[in-house]
């Protein structure tokens, strides 16, 4: 379910819940932050592969890792950090 972009995953990353997505567009991601937006407050974070570090942010909220969908073979890879607050 996961793979055919059903469901989100739950995963434990250094001792912490992680909500892991499929990859999505920038225009996905935008529209699925404006509509988490109305109930939620968001603080969203891309950054490339290479420099992805949770440890960095904060443990009072909810991470969701959203793989970016690359438009051109020679972007590198990035992900969006959504900080959710409970």
């Amino acid at each position: 379910m996961f793979r055919n972009d059903c469901f989100d995953m739950a995963v434990s990353i250094n001792d912490r819940d992680v909500i892991l997505s499929n990859e999505k567009t920038k225009e996905d991601i935008t529209r699925y932050i404006e509509t988490l937006s109305k109930f939620y407050k968001i603080a969203p974070i891309t950054t490339e592969k290479d420099k992805l570090d949770i440890d960095c942010l904060s443990n009072n909220s909810l991470l969701q890792i959203i793989p970016n969908k690359k438009e051109s073979k020679f972007e590198k890879d990035k992900y969006t950090l959504l900080q959710i607050g409970i």
